[in-house]
């Protein structure tokens, strides 16, 4: 099976990419600089090719004869006007692109963003557990990223009717990893990196009581777009999320004393529910039989982080 990818050189979609090829599948990533992560390049059945998502002619030309398009790649915008231009379209472009050149699947990466008033609006962070989030729980968002993905979702939806594809949608939560290849990229956010960085220079650490998410490691976000690959399942939504809600203040905890630290928490009380909202991971169990725990992978990701600081 052929699959064009958008994002294959990011941090997401190289973990996606690594496993799409340990399972014979042939992959063409579409990458502004092909030589961002030479090791993929040695990855069997992997291609990479230069261009960008508003490159209609590279994508058309590459695009055919392929049989599955992963889009996963993110244009971002700090206005609404510019998520909408250079997400929503982009993405909605793709999507015709890839019906209109003969592909019959195509899987969008949301995320749980498109319902993020319950981790940005203070007052649903406070009711905590009534605000959980179902499969078809309406789209909330609050901010311009979580309305550009609600937006290309509905696009997804509207384009798989009139082509008859099998589409799907993956929203993952908040996802953590190591590079999954040398010169890979690891996570954007901060947060991880900053709180191993003050324990190993034992200072003390300020946490929000209760702040915290379900957190995915990158390779098991993967294992759900492979197993989509692999079944008949068509106009699902998958929510890309751990099994349980684990709290920064755990990590820090676990961070203190995997590196023998003498840094202190200290927790602010901003009134947050001590029985947070929770996404619904059931559709995951039920038709892949996956029940994501990333402890033991927060672990590790913990001493990789540990180590790169220290020796630093």
């Amino acid at each position: 099976m052929k699959v064009f990818l958008t994002g294959g050189t990011g941090f997401i979609g190289s973990y996606i990419v690594k496993l799409l090829s340990k399972n014979g599948f042939e992959v063409t990533i579409l990458a502004r600089n092909p030589n961002k992560v030479p090791e993929l390049k040695s990855l069997k059945g992997v291609t990479i090719i230069q261009g960008g998502i508003e490159d209609l002619d590279t994508i058309r030309k590459y695009m055919k004869n392929q049989d599955i398009c992963i889009h996963v790649a993110l244009h971002w915008g700090d206005s609404a006007r510019e998520m909408l231009l250079n997400d929503t379209q982009s993405s909605v472009t793709l999507f015709e692109l890839a019906a209109e050149s003969g592909v019959r699947e195509i899987i969008y990466t949301s995320s749980t963003a498109v319902n993020d008033s319950i981790y940005m609006d203070p007052d649903a962070v406070r009711s905590g557990e009534d605000m959980n989030v179902y499969e078809h729980t309406k789209q909330r968002p609050v901010t311009f990223y979580g309305a550009t993905k609600g937006a290309s979702e509905l696009y997804l939806n509207a384009v798989a009717f009139k082509y008859k594809l099998k589409a799907n949608i993956v929203r993952p939560g908040y996802t953590f990893g190591s590079p999954v290849v040398e010169g890979g990229s690891i996570q954007s956010d901060r947060r991880f990196h900053d709180i191993v960085e003050r324990v190993a220079m034992g200072r003390d650490v300020e946490i929000i009581k209760n702040d915290g998410t379900q957190f995915i490691w990158a390779g098991h976000l993967a294992e759900i777009y492979l197993a989509i690959l692999k079944s008949n399942v068509r106009g699902k939504m998958y929510f890309g999320l751990g099994n349980r809600f684990i709290t920064w203040e755990e990590i820090a905890a676990e961070a203190i004393s995997r590196l023998n630290s003498k840094s202190t928490i200290i927790l602010r009380n901003l009134g947050w529910s001590d029985k947070p909202a929770l996404f619904d991971v059931s559709a995951i169990r039920k038709d892949f039989g996956f029940s994501f725990d990333a402890w033991r992978n927060i672990q590790q990701h913990i001493d990789y982080l540990g180590k790169i600081i220290t020796k630093s």
